[in-house]
């Protein structure tokens, strides 16, 4: 039995954070490491777990049934070694995922957001940040969760609904949080190690500096997700892209993207995206089916509520013509990257980073500054700076490699 009185106490100052490095034992494959993590120290219930692995809950209990018993048998002893490279990958893993059930939770409780959760995963964060100071993608992470966090207050209406991110009240968003997010993503680009999750707190960025929506650079945003896509293989990142591709350059661009998505069959998100290009391309029947299929897949109380009204939408909407003259900008219309999820943090559901792939570089890092961003943003310079030290693989066919990355997979990749 795994028994935190084991633990020795000088390993780290904070209970959780050094339960969290121990149960991250290299002997146990990565995607176990994560799962045992979440449920022993992150409290979360196997439902929950197997949202966020997009996975049926009866693999996921055996999966964590298995590596309590590979730590039983083998005697794997749980310490920590000086050097924690080889744990890093995981605990940024777990950290990330107890933040994503927090923002948006699939437990039984009732709540959308579990703030809690969402603070409890920044706190620990904070600490492996502090605990890891040569990691940029600790101070990354921290930087993806802050940006998030300052919007939970306007994320949610008085019934409970969700609120999209188009029509959130911006001046009630948590300031000191985006000013906190921006500082600690400049601290993780000062270091010139590109990764992911400074990528997506890029992305986060974005949405958290614009003071309007219309003042969103979706071009900007859809370039890094792009790069993203090079980065990772992960489908939930290409459904990401072509949402982005969408609000730059139209519903019938995304929609040709949205077909190159393969593997999310049973991912409701894939469904009510599809749903919402259907409808602003002007095709309400195909709407309507997708976003029944999207509603049958959730389990989510707020998203069925947001996707009965996407339903109602199109029995009302004539058919043959668009239901909001809608052109894909952001200035018309409803953000569809938060149509549902009211955020991107849940794009790295899916995320296990190829072995091979190559960091990201200048030429396809955006450098421009956001139209109309404030709050001591990252500056275009400091991100060309990030990137120059890397080299594009599409353009010179090098580029220095990144370790896999431990997170979630799709069904049809485990």
């Amino acid at each position: 039995m795994i028994d935190d009185d084991s633990f020795p106490a000088h390993a780290s100052a904070d209970d959780h954070l050094r339960l969290v490095l121990l149960c991250c034992h290299p002997a146990l494959d990565r995607d176990a490491q994560v799962a045992l993590t979440l449920r022993l120290v992150g409290g979360l219930t196997t439902t929950e777990i197997a949202a966020a692995f997009l996975m049926p809950e009866a693999t996921l209990a055996q999966r964590i049934v298995r590596a309590k018993r590979k730590i039983r048998d083998a005697g794997i002893p749980l310490s920590i070694p000086t050097d924690l490279a080889g744990r890093v990958d995981a605990l940024l893993a777990v950290l990330y995922l107890v933040f994503n059930e927090g923002y948006l939770s699939r437990g039984d409780g009732g709540d959308v957001v579990r703030v809690d959760l969402c603070d409890e995963a920044i706190r620990l964060t904070a600490l492996a940040a502090d605990l890891l100071p040569d990691v940029a993608e600790c101070d990354g992470l921290l930087a993806l969760e802050l940006f998030h966090r300052s919007r939970a207050a306007t994320r949610t209406d008085a019934l409970g609904d969700l609120v999209l991110l188009d029509q959130q009240d911006r001046t009630a968003w948590d300031l000191a949080a985006i000013r906190a997010g921006n500082a600690a993503l400049q601290r993780a680009m000062r270091r010139m190690q590109p990764g992911p999750y400074q990528l997506q707190a890029v992305i986060a960025a974005h949405h958290a500096n614009a003071r309007t929506a219309a003042d969103t650079d979706w071009p900007a945003i859809a370039g890094l997700y792009r790069q993203l896509d090079a980065m990772t293989g992960s489908p939930v990142v290409r459904l990401n892209h072509a949402i982005a591709v969408a609000m730059a350059d139209g519903p019938h661009a995304g929609l040709a993207m949205l077909d190159s998505v393969d593997g999310l069959d049973q991912y409701h998100l894939l469904h009510a995206t599809r749903g919402e290009l259907l409808l602003r391309a002007g095709d309400a029947t195909a709407a309507r089916a997708a976003f029944a299929t999207a509603r049958d897949l959730t389990d989510n109380p707020a998203e069925q509520r947001h996707l009965d009204a996407r339903v109602t939408e199109c029995v009302r909407h004539t058919p043959g013509r668009s239901a909001t003259g809608w052109t894909g900008r952001s200035s018309h219309g409803v953000c569809l990257t938060h149509s549902v999820t009211c955020g991107t943090i849940r794009t790295w559901m899916s995320t296990p980073v190829r072995s091979g792939s190559t960091r990201p570089c200048s030429s396809c890092w955006s450098a421009r500054r956001g139209r109309g961003s404030r709050r001591g943003r990252v500056s275009g310079s400091a991100r060309a700076r990030w990137c120059r030290r890397t080299t594009c693989a599409a353009s010179s066919g090098r580029g220095r490699t990144i370790s896999p990355r431990p997170t979630t997979r799709s069904p049809h990749s485990i």
